[in-house]
């Protein structure tokens, strides 16, 4: 066999190994991208569905309720925002170009939200109701 045609073929071998291997890292790192989106929608949905359930049992509860917990708010999401109606919290999901949303439960009582809610990371909410119902958060380090 001649050398010529042994190196040949090994280039021909090492360039299918080569576009194999890129193909299965596209569509490994399409797929990480996906599930990281789905997690953070999950644990998005997680401090809403809290936060909503506390609401409406604070607004039921009644004047002088004060209700306080701690929540998980991932990377790339804004949580606590009212929808129009204001029958509902959703949270977004804010990195990619996409309308990724989940929303609470529907909620008894329209919330003033303070605009500190809206950030990402550990937070302290406080659920109050001093006549309507109020969230405050504080961020934890």
């Amino acid at each position: 066999m001649d050398r010529a045609q042994v190196s040949v073929e090994f280039f021909i071998i090492a360039a299918f190994v080569f576009a194999l291997a890129g193909a299965l890292l596209s569509v490994a790192t399409s797929q990480i991208n996906q599930n990281t989106i789905l997690d953070n929608l999950a644990m998005g949905r997680n401090a809403i569905g809290v936060v909503s359930s506390y609401i409406n049992f604070v607004g039921l509860s009644g004047v002088g309720a004060n209700v306080s917990t701690t929540v998980f708010v991932p990377t790339n999401m804004i949580c606590f925002i009212p929808t129009i109606s204001s029958s509902n919290i959703y949270c977004t999901e804010s990195n990619n170009n996409s309308n990724y949303n989940v929303t609470g439960e529907q909620l008894f009582f329209p919330p003033t939200i303070n605009p500190i809610c809206n950030q990402q990371g550990w937070l302290n909410v406080v659920v109050s109701n001093n006549g309507g119902v109020f969230v405050n958060c504080t961020q934890l380090n």
